[in-house]
């Protein structure tokens, strides 16, 4: 689900089919909250590591197209604290339910063209979204 090395950090999503939702924060220093605990906005830990960030920005990619833009705007690197190491905590939310529900459209809806399985699928962007959290060792 979620792998590290030492300057890159890999979250591997529970289906493929809707777009996923990223929120990053970046933080001066480690946020409340243990890493199993789920907020009140529902969000469930993952995984936390150290990574090594020498620039002093992350990038964001999907693996097989390059660089998420971010918003606002054309951003496709977040500038962290400061440039070293860095630890990143990864929690989630709606996985299991998006990739389910996903499912759920392709088998209730077999005889769907492209264009009404897609709106279907539309309606489920976002409802498997990842909260990275960023802050200096």
């Amino acid at each position: 689900m979620v792998a590290a090395t030492a300057h890159q950090l890999f979250v591997r999503v529970a289906q493929t089919t809707v777009a996923v939702a990223i929120q990053v924060d970046v933080h001066d220093a480690a946020p409340a909250g243990a890493l199993d605990a789920v907020g009140a906005a529902g969000w469930g830990g993952l995984f936390e590591a150290s990574i090594g960030c020498a620039s002093g920005r992350l990038r964001i990619e999907n693996t097989t197209s390059g660089p998420v833009t971010l918003l606002p705007g054309d951003l496709t690197e977040i500038p962290v604290v400061a440039a070293g190491a860095v630890r990143v905590r990864v929690s989630a939310r709606g996985r299991e339910e998006t990739a389910r529900q996903a499912s759920e459209v392709f088998r209730s809806h077999p005889d769907a063209g492209v264009e009404e399985r897609h709106a279907l699928l539309a309606a489920l962007d976002g409802g498997e979204a990842y909260l990275v959290e960023i802050w200096p060792v």
